[in-house]
């Protein structure tokens, strides 16, 4: 991510364990290679299967056969290829085969000469389980948890930090200005390969976690593998993320708010687990009365007390007391410019736009409260922030505007200015995955960021036009992309990632990153700019092959470009599978 250009020259050189060389799954000697869902279908979607060649194979036979009764389900044989190389795709001759029609629940077979068969099932709500997986891994990003998973506690330290503010509005000049103030800035979730935690982060990563529960709870309701409290594990880790957004305004000094814990001396101190971080009871909380970081904030306390009404009232009540509070302060006169930290190599998480995360917010008061102000404020946010034409950690227009589209239909406009963009974009010609945005770092992140979007739109309008951005995202993330890889890694024997830019997992080689989602491809300049610092063979990596001219992957652990982790990209693959989950299931 943007934030960590620092790590990249300070961390390679510590990084001693380098991913396990792997050639590339599948039968290399005839060239052909099958894309699919690696996961399943559900019998009513839309299902198809993408067939990579190195040679012309129209003419060629192929089969579907349903193994669970033995019978040939389809056959026939390949017509005309639909592509050539492109950005999106690495070989001479490609095939797509429609299989919709196919609709009886089974485990099938797609056979081809010269191809690995592909192995996928028909099932009613194939995603269910995965979700799991991702929210092991927000468990492995807590700080200061007695719960965390694969690492000690850690960071307890922070319960009492210096606090540094800027000199001005300069990004680049926060220190300690001598007037004694700490605060508490325990708990939350680390942000990324680093140890550092970040308000903006953090409450994205809450906010998404909340909204899976709120638009498909039947999911989570019996999910209890993790948690050591009352709730299930979403709820148990949504409540992790929001204990500690409360405590970003203190109760004391609402003239202070967190915007980040620790600094840029994080990566200046050597690979670490995070219960041996010598920084711990030193870092500093960087405090700004900063619009997106508040912004997140409320909008996420106001959800979660929503959802936690039911469980705990009192707490619910703490979490609405603090959300109008931050919302209020976060809109008053003497709210400052954003604020992140601006080190001269990079900007960590610099969000300059807030009209999306104020409508966010109000929206949200909104919808807990029912005064009229908050509905105001919402719409009136709504046309200040439009159509984004992005969607990431610093973009949540399509969100905030489906807060309140029912009561302020304009807000659909700009729902389908964004969808309908990504929709064309999807659609260009060799864009045979149907991606809705360029190739950019930690663009999978973004990708499905869209898919989902497009997934909660339908659930809640019945409007079906942005299916096809629905399905082909999910299809990506999970083995329908050129490299035939599921971006989530889960050790179940299928053709998953397995090695991340992982303090954590670099030190202890002998524990799977269950659930991490990796930053996926990226554009091909940037990887080229930095691959000097990756120093590993990529001809002989697996994916090497159907990488293309302007798309870039590799499952190694010294490629932070395409294998760093981060809570937002986290919490964007838990509201993926949750939204699938609720619409693919029958």
């Amino acid at each position: 991510m943007k934030q960590l250009i620092t790590l990249i020259l300070i961390f390679i050189l510590a990084l001693s364990a380098s991913g396990k060389e792997k050639v590339a799954k599948g039968n290399e000697a005839g060239g052909v290679f099958i894309r699919y869902n690696l996961y399943g279908y559900s019998p009513a979607r839309n299902k198809k299967v993408v067939i990579m060649s190195e040679r012309n194979i129209t003419g060629q036979k192929w089969t579907l056969t349903n193994k669970t009764t033995g019978i040939v389900t389809e056959s026939g044989a390949f017509e005309n290829s639909v592509s050539g190389k492109s950005d999106h795709l690495p070989l001479d001759f490609n095939y797509i085969l429609d299989f919709t029609t196919v609709k009886a629940e089974g485990d099938y077979e797609f056979a081809t000469a010269g191809a690995q068969p592909a192995l996928f099932p028909i099932k009613k709500n194939p995603y269910k389980d995965l979700v799991k997986a991702p929210l092991h891994w927000m468990r492995v990003a807590r700080c200061g948890s007695a719960d965390a998973i694969d690492h000690g506690v850690c960071h307890l330290g922070d319960k009492s930090c210096e606090v540094h503010h800027r000199k001005g509005f300069d990004n680049g000049s926060w220190h300690n200005d001598g007037n004694g103030k700490r605060i508490n800035g325990v708990g939350g979730w680390h942000d990324a390969a680093d140890y550092l935690k970040f308000s903006l982060t953090i409450g994205y990563s809450a906010y998404y976690i909340l909204r899976s529960y709120e638009i498909n709870p039947e999911l989570f309701d019996d999910m209890k593998e993790y948690s050591k409290t009352q709730y299930n594990d979403l709820l148990d880790e949504a409540k992790w993320g929001l204990d500690f957004l409360a405590r970003c305004m203190p109760d004391t000094d609402t003239n202070e708010f967190i915007i980040m814990v620790a600094n840029s001396e994080d990566h200046n101190v050597g690979y670490r687990l995070p219960e041996n971080d010598e920084l711990d009871g030193k870092r500093p909380i960087l405090s700004a009365l900063s619009a997106p970081q508040m912004g997140y904030a409320a909008a996420s306390l106001a959800l979660g007390a929503q959802i936690f009404k039911k469980h705990d009232p009192k707490l619910a009540a703490y979490w609405e007391s603090k959300a109008r509070l931050i919302y209020r302060r976060a809109t008053s006169k003497d709210v400052t410019p954003p604020a992140a930290l601006n080190d001269e190599v990079n900007v960590f998480y610099g969000d300059e736009t807030v009209n999306d995360n104020l409508s966010l917010a109000a929206g949200e008061l909104f919808k807990l409260t029912g005064e009229a102000k908050y509905k105001a404020d919402a719409i009136k946010y709504s046309d200040l922030c439009r159509a984004a034409g992005w969607k990431a950690w610093e973009s949540v227009n399509l969100a905030a505007h489906m807060n309140i589209m029912d009561t302020y239909p304009v807000a659909k406009n700009y729902i389908f200015q964004d969808l309908d963009g990504f929709n064309e974009n999807s659609r260009r010609q060799g864009n045979i995955w149907g991606i809705p945005m360029k190739y950019v770092w930690g663009g999978l992140y973004s990708y499905i960021g869209v898919g989902a979007a497009a997934m909660e739109y339908e659930i809640r309008t019945k409007d079906r036009r942005y299916r096809g951005l629905a399905s082909s995202m999910t299809d990506y993330l999970l083995g329908g992309n050129n490299w035939g890889i599921s971006f989530v890694a889960i050790p179940d024997g299928k053709n998953t990632i397995s090695n991340p830019y992982s303090q954590v997992y670099n030190l202890q080689a002998d524990k799977f990153p269950l659930g991490a989602i990796s930053e996926g491809p990226g554009d091909r300049q940037s990887w080229e700019k930095f691959k000097h610092y990756f120093g590993f063979d990529v001809t002989a990596e697996r994916t090497h092959k159907f990488n293309t001219r302007a798309g870039v992957f590799y499952d190694h652990r010294k490629d932070f470009m395409c294998m760093e982790t981060t809570i937002a990209g986290m919490s964007d693959g838990i509201f993926m599978l949750a939204v699938a989950s609720k619409m693919f299931a029958e």
